[in-house]
């Protein structure tokens, strides 16, 4: 079971807990010990301009095709004094074999 959940505060400047995180437990749980330990997969103060705003609305999507790929889509927003700019963004990480 994978879980990604977006952080982000938009009523203030990212930090460095703000963006993409990623974790996992062996069957859905209310109880957050049975999670791993959350990985930052994406983080919206890292310098890159276009999801520097926030980033939100993140998809889980396996890959049908590739075994172990998983694809995350999601939303961002890049700071602009003038106007909004939205954005939509993927990135995909492949499970590495075990033992």
């Amino acid at each position: 079971m994978r879980l990604v959940i977006s952080v982000d505060e938009l009523h203030r400047a990212s930090t460095e807990d703000d963006g993409l995180w990623w974790s996992h437990a062996a069957a859905p749980s209310a109880d957050p010990d049975q999670w791993s330990s959350p990985a930052q997969m994406v983080g919206s103060a890292d310098g890159t301009p276009w999801y520097s705003g926030g980033i939100w609305k993140p998809s889980v999507q396996a890959d049908p095709q590739v075994p172990g790929r998983t694809y995350v889509f999601f939303n961002g927003a890049a700071r602009s004094e003038t106007r909004p700019t939205f954005s939509v963004g993927r990135i995909h990480y492949d499970r590495r074999p075990t033992g």
